[in-house]
């Protein structure tokens, strides 16, 4: 029996050993440089990438985003958006003075006199009140208030004679009158005197839209008893369709 000894290793074997340490040399060299990649700061690896991978590179650079974020303006401090940069100055609106271009008004009122008509701006002293109340040139100097036959609404011809009254009442509040309606004599008693107390309603309601006050102002009727002008015809008749307005503490006692 003839023994042999273990055969050395054959040029086949050698060739397998040399590639497999040329494979393990190469894969130590990619993992050197991997770790080595891994290692370096953003601003490292952009000079090492190429042009395509640099963009993806610097958008995680916190350096390269603050750049971004100077150019369109500081970022907020809950959100992180960034705020616009203000380029104009903010024009605050002037206060509303409530008139455009002009101040108020003064309006007619205790304390507060406006001559707006006859006997306006005088004061309130007896001799003065009468004096104005006694110019016949003045509608404060007519008294009569006329009426249609059978009506009591105040005629157009006698709106400015009521306004006079109505506006000098109304600036002296101390004033007080009385108005006395009036009819002709055809028609009831009854009737006359119910005619006659519309025709002084009439003139108070009037008088007291123009300023003066309730308190003021007396209106009684008459009827047929007082009349003006005597006589049937319609003349006659006309004067005493009226109703007269009366100042008691400055007008002469009957």
């Amino acid at each position: 029996m003839v023994s042999t000894g273990a055969a050395g290793p054959t040029k086949n074997d050698l060739g397998i050993l040399s590639v497999k340490a040329h494979s393990i040399a190469v894969l130590a060299t990619v993992l050197l440089c991997a770790c080595s990649s891994m290692g370096s700061s953003p601003r490292e690896q952009s000079k090492n990438a190429l042009p395509g991978d640099k963009a993806k590179i610097e958008s995680r650079d916190p350096l390269s985003a603050n750049k971004v974020d100077a150019a369109r303006g500081p970022a907020t401090a809950a959100t992180g958006a960034t705020a616009p940069t203000p380029d104009a100055p903010v024009v605050q609106p002037l206060p509303d003075t409530g008139v455009e271009g002009s101040a108020p008004r003064p309006t007619a009122g205790e304390g507060n006199s406006v001559a707006v008509g006859p006997g306006a701006g005088i004061a309130d002293k007896p001799a003065d009140i009468k004096a104005a109340l006694s110019d016949t040139a003045s509608p404060l100097g007519k008294r009569s208030v006329y009426f249609e036959f059978d009506k009591f609404n105040i005629r157009p011809e006698d709106q400015a004679l009521v306004e006079a009254h109505g506006r000098f009442l109304s600036e002296h509040r101390s004033v007080k009158i009385r108005i006395e309606g009036n009819c002709d004599a055809r028609g009831s008693r009854e009737l006359n005197l119910s005619l006659g107390q519309r025709r002084a309603d009439s003139v108070k309601k009037a008088l007291m839209l123009l300023g003066a006050q309730e308190k003021q102002i007396q209106s009684v009727s008459y009827g047929s008893e007082k009349p003006k002008a005597t006589g049937t015809g319609e003349e006659a008749w006309a004067e005493n369709r009226r109703s007269d307005i009366n100042y008691p503490d400055f007008d002469p006692k009957p």
